[in-house]
């Protein structure tokens, strides 16, 4: 969230891990000591705390003090690689993958622009190639990186003035990377650091020239 004057001003993080989002924290204000990070673990995959979690969240934003706001959805788990589609046959956990990566984003999502009316508003989906190329092994997630990008697609058609961009960060050296098998990698020969990734994003935003709505890739040369 910004000032007036469009200096970042607060970042709002959350997540389980508090010893990781506390990392996150040292990084971000070593880099900009100027800027608030409040931090708030939660569970995004609990839908009985959800509402509780998205106001602990919300409560930092301030209209009078906020007049551009930015959401960033990277939330999401991978799911079992080597469960094959014909097992994916328990109702509860099925539910439970599709209420953290879809359900939670949604949610997080118009609470967030309901709280921020400011414009300009920008609303960033991390999203994945996945989305749209099917691979073995990506039985759950591929369909929730499709259905987050269709759910960003009819936000823009009902709210044109919010800014929203559909980011693939590309094949990164993450945990979650780490954890898929190697028979079921995509693009392992060009994995990258988090911080590339990040800084392919920020100039992105820093340019703020792309189409609203529209799906870039790290590897996208026109963009």
């Amino acid at each position: 969230m910004a000032d007036s004057s469009g200096i970042l001003s607060d970042v709002v993080i959350t997540g389980r891990n508090l010893e990781g989002l506390e990392g996150t924290k040292a990084l971000i204000t070593s880099q900009s000591p100027g800027i608030t990070v409040h931090v708030i673990t939660g569970d995004l995959g609990d839908m009985k705390t959800l509402p509780a979690l998205c106001s602990k969240l919300l409560a930092p934003a301030d209209p009078s003090k906020h007049q551009q706001s930015l959401f960033v959805n990277n939330a999401g788990t991978l799911s079992d690689c080597n469960t094959p589609i014909l097992s994916q046959t328990d109702p509860e956990a099925i539910q439970e993958y599709f209420g953290v990566n879809i359900t939670s984003m949604i949610v997080l999502t118009t609470r967030f622009l309901s709280a921020l009316p400011s414009s300009p508003q920008y609303v960033i989906n991390i999203t994945s190639l996945l989305a749209s190329v099917f691979k073995q092994g990506y039985q759950l997630y591929s369909p929730s990186r499709a259905a987050r990008n269709a759910f960003m697609g009819v936000l823009g058609a009902e709210m044109p003035s919010v800014r929203q961009l559909n980011y693939s960060p590309g094949p990164c050296n993450t945990d979650m990377y780490i954890g898929v098998p190697e028979k079921f990698r995509v693009g392992t020969e060009h994995v990258l650091t988090a911080e590339q990734s990040i800084r392919r994003l920020l100039g992105i935003l820093k340019e703020d020239s792309f189409e609203s709505g529209a799906t870039i890739d790290y590897f996208d040369q026109s963009s």
